[in-house]
């Protein structure tokens, strides 16, 4: 019974925000005036016993598994058990301060290296948004003997927002489907397993029942060096991550060499790198979606779009990087030159941030693509600064996302009016390039030209 109750949580309750209680659990649970409870008893013989402080020493290290996660701008519940097998509901106060865009390394050091810039060349960036910060102004950590103490130390107006419907809950009420799941292995099966041996054991037969598909929801103590130890296993063709913050790095995918398809779900410890990863290792996928990752911007088109076989992808986040100004891109005109993906067919973006000439370059990068969903005030742009194209025998269809009937059909082989490259100035090519073009001239015995016409638009 203890196990449906735990298991009904993450089935049910607010679960968004699991991820802030991985990456800032010590910050959590280490407010100055926290104060710390025992909850005793059963029925009515229940009992809340104030603690000493300095008896709670519990860290991110022992943590194992979170049940829910209940946030807003001024509050934050959550329930987490560690691998000894301990419950603690933890509701503080807080001050969120929101995600904003950083600059990488790479993107300073070039700013800093270069001393004049014509202002209508183009210049790479890489901006990515940082994690939210948290700050705790006041913090109430209860150890639960039982899991349904949570009723005590929350009101039931509480209860309600986080998810837990009292009834449903201690009636033990799932579905069969979840039934079915915890009557067997499941997520549950590895909460308080700390031997990493026989950990990876369980997950060798864990994977192996799962089908065709492996489903890495609520699962928050794998790891990547546990998935690196388990053994080949080909009859997954689907992997599902949700919120794996302990996941930092994708080369045990060569454990999955028959993956076709991936979703990716609020892993906001995913960079550019482990896309480049993810390539290296699947080289046969076909469809890749990803949604709210938030360390990430359109450069990770560059890895993807050399699938061979891709032919559907789709990143949903309305703040998802595009482009970051008029000059300042994330991937160079020389770049986009360099893409080629004749196998992408379908493209799904919901990106406010996204511009006309990206659009434009990816038409250009990926020719048999023939249905681009995109934002709503996106699509307006479109219609009134698309014009038909010169490929009479193939057409494009552009949808909305928010409305997927509307939208429009043309021709392929657009043409696009106001796009913002044409304001620039400089010749867009790349270093390699310019030096076969120099080495022809010189042959040729052309004067070799200096002027801003024959200058690379990097700043490398």
């Amino acid at each position: 019974m203890d196990l449906s109750l735990k298991a009904w949580l993450n089935y049910n309750c607010c679960q968004g925000n699991n991820w802030i209680v991985m990456y800032k659990f010590d910050e959590i649970i280490s407010h100055v005036g926290r104060k710390y409870y025992h909850v005793l008893g059963h029925g009515s013989g229940n009992q809340i016993v104030p603690m000493d402080i300095d008896t709670f020493t519990t860290t991110s290290k022992d943590l194992s598994h979170i049940y829910f996660t209940y946030m807003t701008d001024s509050i934050l519940i959550t329930l987490v058990e560690t691998y000894c097998g301990h419950l603690y509901l933890v509701s503080n106060k807080v001050k969120i301060t929101e995600s904003r865009d950083e600059e990488t390394t790479v993107e300073i050091e070039k700013r800093e290296t270069v001393n004049e810039v014509n202002t209508q060349d183009v210049k790479k960036v890489d901006n990515i948004l940082s994690l939210p910060q948290l700050e705790s102004i006041e913090s109430n950590i209860y150890k639960l003997g039982h899991v349904s103490h949570i009723r005590i130390c929350l009101s039931r107006k509480e209860r309600k927002l986080i998810g837990i419907k009292d009834s449903e809950w201690l009636g033990g009420h799932l579905k069969k489907n979840q039934k079915d799941e915890l009557n067997g292995l499941s997520f549950m099966s590895f909460i308080n397993l700390v031997d990493v041996d026989q950990y990876i054991l369980l997950l060798d037969k864990y994977i192996d029942q799962m089908g065709d598909t492996l489903n890495l929801i609520h699962n928050f103590s794998v790891t990547s060096e546990k998935l690196n130890r388990i053994t080949e296993h080909n009859n997954i063709k689907q992997l599902i991550l949700h919120q794996n913050f302990q996941i930092n790095d994708f080369m045990w995918l060569r454990n999955f060499p028959k993956i076709k398809l991936i979703n990716l779900f609020y892993n906001h410890q995913i960079e550019q790198k482990h896309f480049e990863q993810i390539v290296q290792m699947l080289p046969d996928l076909e469809t890749v979606n990803i949604h709210y990752c938030s360390r990430i911007n359109i450069r990770i088109l560059l890895p993807l779009l050399k699938l061979r076989n891709l032919r559907k992808l789709a990143i949903e986040d309305s703040q998802f990087w595009c482009q970051k100004s008029v000059h300042e891109l994330f991937i160079l005109p020389h770049e986009w030159n360099n893409i080629f993906c004749p196998s992408l067919q379908k493209m799904a973006i919901n990106s406010c941030n996204l511009t006309l000439d990206v659009i434009d370059y990816l038409l250009t990068s990926c020719p048999n693509i023939n249905q681009i969903i995109v934002d709503k005030d996106v699509l307006k742009s479109l219609s009134k600064n698309i014009n038909g194209g010169l490929d009479k025998s193939e057409t494009i269809v552009f949808n909305s996302w928010q409305n997927p009937n509307k939208g429009f059909t043309v021709q392929k082989k657009v043409f696009f009016k106001n796009l913002l490259k044409d304001t620039y100035n400089s010749q867009m090519f790349s270093d390699s390039m310019l030096k076969k073009i120099r080495e022809n001239r010189i042959k040729k015995g052309e004067k070799e030209q200096t002027s801003m016409d024959d200058k690379p638009s990097t700043l490398n």
